[in-house]
C-alpha cells in the first residue's frame, strides 16, 4: 500500500509539473520557406495544440526576425545569419532543433545571364538586406568577381519584390531569394544563374532559436516538439500528396508539382549529422551543444 501510495504522488507531480510547464502558450513565430514545413504540417493535424505551442505565420525572414525581437515570439526559425543578427541583442540565443541544409533553397535570380551580369556596370539587385538573402549575394558577388560598386543595393521583402519589378524590361536586375518565391520570378522569366547546390560556397543551416532561458524552463515541450517535427518529415516521405495539401496555403499556394521539385532544394537534418557537417557548422558560428538530436 505504502509503495502504491508513493508511485501514485510521484505519477501526480509528474504530472504538475507538465501542466505547469504547458501553462503557458508557446508562440513560434515562422515565415514561408519548405524547410520550416514540418511545423505548418504540424499545427494542421493538430499535433501543436498537447503542446499548447501556437505558430504565427508571417511574410518575410525580416519579418520573422522583427516579431521574434520584439517578444511577440518566443522562439524563431532562420538561418545561421538571421540568429546572428538577434544575437546582437539577446546574447543568450541557442539553437535548438535544425530543419534542414539548403542544397539549392536559396538562390541568385537574374533577368540577364551571368556573363552579361559580370559585364554589367550597373545591376538592380533586390533582397531582405538583414537577412541570409545579404550573405547569398555577396558569396554570388565575391565568387564571380563583380564589383560591388556596380550593385545597386534594392531592400525589398520577398513578397513585394515580383510585383515591383514586373514592369521593369531593360535594367540589369538579380534577386537574392529562396523558395517558394522563385516561382513567382520564373513566371516573369527571372532565371537560375548560383545556388546553394551550384555556383555558391555558402552554407545554409535552419534551426529554430530561442534563448536558455526559454528552453530550460519548456525543454520537455521543446522535446516533444522536436518528436513533432521527426514525425511530420516521415508523413512527408510516406504521403507527399497529403502533406502537401496540409501546408500549401503556408507556401503561398505552389502546386503540387512545383512543391515535389522544391523538395530537390534542401536536405533534411533533423536526425544525427555527420562530424564534418557539424565542423563545418561550428566553423559558420553555429553552437551545436544544445541541439535536440
Amino acid at each position: 500500500m505504502q509503495v502504491f501510495l508513493t508511485s501514485l504522488t510521484l505519477l501526480l507531480l509528474f504530472f504538475h509539473g507538465c501542466s505547469k510547464e504547458n501553462s503557458k502558450p508557446l508562440t513560434i513565430s515562422v515565415n514561408a520557406w519548405i524547410g520550416f514545413s514540418p511545423l505548418f504540417y504540424a499545427k494542421e493535424k493538430g499535433w501543436l495544440e498537447p503542446l499548447n505551442i501556437d505558430l504565427l505565420p508571417v511574410i518575410s525572414l525580416r519579418e520573422n526576425v522583427h516579431i521574434y525581437s520584439s517578444g511577440r515570439a518566443d522562439a524563431f526559425p532562420g538561418t545561421q545569419f538571421e540568429y546572428k543578427q538577434v544575437m546582437k541583442k539577446t546574447k543568450d540565443l541557442i539553437p535548438i532543433i535544425t530543419f534542414d541544409r539548403s542544397l539549392g533553397g536559396d538562390m541568385i535570380m537574374s533577368n540577364y545571364s551571368l556573363e552579361k551580369l559580370q559585364r554589367s556596370k550597373k545591376i538592380d539587385a533586390y533582397l531582405e538586406m538583414d537577412t541570409i538573402n545579404y550573405e547569398v549575394l555577396n558569396d554570388f558577388i565575391v565568387n564571380h568577381n563583380i564589383p560591388r560598386t556596380h550593385i545597386n543595393f534594392i531592400d525589398k521583402n520577398q513578397a513585394e519584390i515580383p510585383n515591383h519589378i514586373k514592369n521593369i524590361k531593360s535594367n540589369s536586375m538579380l534577386v537574392s531569394t529562396y523558395v517558394p518565391h522563385n516561382i513567382a520570378l520564373e513566371a516573369l522569366g527571372f532565371k537560375e544563374v548560383a545556388s546553394t547546390r551550384k555556383g555558391l560556397n555558402l552554407l545554409v543551416i535552419d534551426a529554430l532559436y530561442t534563448t536558455r532561458e526559454v528552453f530550460t524552463k519548456n525543454r520537455t515541450r521543446f522535446i516533444d516538439l522536436k518528436k513533432v517535427v521527426d514525425r511530420a518529415i516521415v508523413d512527408l516521405t510516406k504521403n507527399p500528396f497529403e502533406y502537401y495539401e496540409k501546408v500549401a496555403p503556408y507556401l503561398e499556394n505552389i502546386s503540387y508539382n512545383d512543391f515535389k521539385e522544391t523538395l530537390d532544394d534542401i536536405e533534411w537534418i533533423n536526425h544525427a549529422i555527420s562530424k564534418k557537417l557539424k565542423h563545418r557548422m561550428q566553423k559558420a558560428g553555429i553552437p551545436i551543444q544544445d541541439i535536440i538530436w
